[in-house]
This record gives structure tokens, C-alpha cells and sequence, in this order.
């Protein structure tokens, strides 16, 4: 596996963890348009394994679980992740940008006329609560401290939310997980299928003595987002 090409691939992984989350680019989306995780999304079964169980959980009671850590660790793409893997337990899924309350007041606002229900973020809260499917409301970079996001969760005793933030005060509203950097053995399988290349041993040894090079790089770049 030639170095040169291979640091080319780890430039693109790293643009694509330190990219703007999904939910930069659109304030609300269904199901049907909502963005795939990454085509080199990699390992994190763990967390993806928990997820499942707790919203598989029959509780009677709403759901909601936080996926909080640093910017970049990938919080938004395993949200993406389970949605992929989940969306047929849904009847609704909706994506709204929660960075600040101006997108997210037009997230809302946009879901309601989506759904010919309304042109507001109120009529939108009121018809999740009337609607007594398993809908599920992705609030996606709900980094502002100074937002109380729980005045955005539909009163009711139904439904199910995720939310991905670097806040990890957020956990008090549910379940959580604090997401940090990937295993090696994860980082390395990522980096050589975005590389096309062979996991023979040679090529791991080549990956895993780059991800170390260039580890430094990517935390820099995360603590400066």
C-alpha cells in the first residue's frame, strides 16, 4: 500500500470528521431524504448495540438518548448509523438542526408544514403529541448551553429523541453515551477500506503506524471546532 496514497485517504477521513454535521445543511428532513451515514462508516457497534436495546425497550414512557463528546468524534454519523439500521420501527423520523433556537424554531416550523398541520414550531410539538406512533425527533449539534432544549420535547408520554451535543450536561434528560475517539483496531479497518486496500499484514502495519502520526493532527483539529 503506498504511503503517499494512503495519506491522501487519512486527509479525506479526517475532512470528513471534522465536516459540519448533516443537520448544518438542512433544518428538517423524513426519513426519505434523510442523509445516509458516511459510505466508510466503521465499527462503533458498541454504542449502536446499546442504542438498539434501550429504544427496543417497551417502557411506556418517552425515549431519549444523548450521544454527547468533543466535535468530530463521530456523534452525528452513529446517530445516522442507528437510523439506517432502525427506520422501519419508526412511522416518523425527523432531523432538526439544534444549534441555535432560530434553527430549530424553523425545523419545527418547516416538520408542521410538511405535514399540513400548522406553519409553527408549537403546531408541530402538538401533533407529535397527538400522534401516538413510534416517531422519532433527531436533534442534531445541540451544542449552546444557553438553549433549553427539553421546552422543544413534545409533552407527552410517547415518542422517541436523540440528540447529539458536545454538552455533556445534556445526559440529565436520558440515557446516554459520551463518545470519544475510535478503538485502533476500528480506526485502522476504516482507514483501509477508504483506502480500497487488502487488510493483509502489511498494510495494517503501514495504517496503524499513520493513525499515530497523524493522531495529533485530528485532536488539534477537534479542539479547535
Amino acid at each position: 500500500m503506498a504511503v503517499v496514497e494512503t495519506n491522501f485517504k487519512v486527509d479525506e477521513i479526517h475532512t470528513i470528521i471534522t465536516a459540519p454535521s448533516f443537520a448544518m445543511v438542512t433544518a428538517v428532513q423524513t426519513i426519505n431524504n434523510c442523509p445516509p451515514p458516511s459510505r466508510i462508516f466503521q465499527g462503533r457497534q458498541t454504542i449502536l448495540d446499546k442504542m438498539h436495546q434501550f429504544f427496543n425497550t417497551a417502557s411506556g414512557r418517552q425515549l431519549i438518548y444523548v450521544l454527547h463528546g468533543l466535535g468530530g468524534a463521530g456523534k452525528t454519523q452513529i446517530a445516522l448509523k442507528y437510523i439506517k439500521e432502525s427506520s422501519a420501527n419508526f412511522s416518523d423520523i425527523f432531523l432538526v438542526d439544534a444549534s441555535t433556537l432560530d434553527t430549530i424554531n424553523t425545523g419545527l416550523k418547516n416538520m408542521a408544514m410538511s405535514k399540513s398541520v400548522g406553519d409553527s414550531a408549537q403546531d408541530a410539538l402538538t401533533w407529535l403529541q397527538s400522534k401516538h406512533g413510534q416517531w422519532l425527533l433527531f436533534f442534531d449539534n445541540a451544542d449552546d448551553p444557553g438553549i433549553n432544549l427539553n421546552k422543544f420535547f413534545p409533552l407527552c408520554d410517547h415518542g422517541n429523541i436523540i440528540i447529539t451535543s458536545r454538552n455533556p450536561e445534556l445526559k440529565v434528560y436520558g440515557e446516554h453515551y459520551p463518545v470519544s475517539d475510535m478503538e485502533e483496531a476500528d480506526a485502522i479497518a476504516l482507514l483501509l477500506q477508504s483506502a480500497t486496500k487488502g487488510s493483509s499484514e502489511e498494510n495494517v502495519q503501514i495504517a496503524a503506524k499513520i493513525i499515530k502520526v497523524r493522531q495529533p493532527r485530528v485532536h488539534h483539529a477537534r479542539n479547535s471546532i
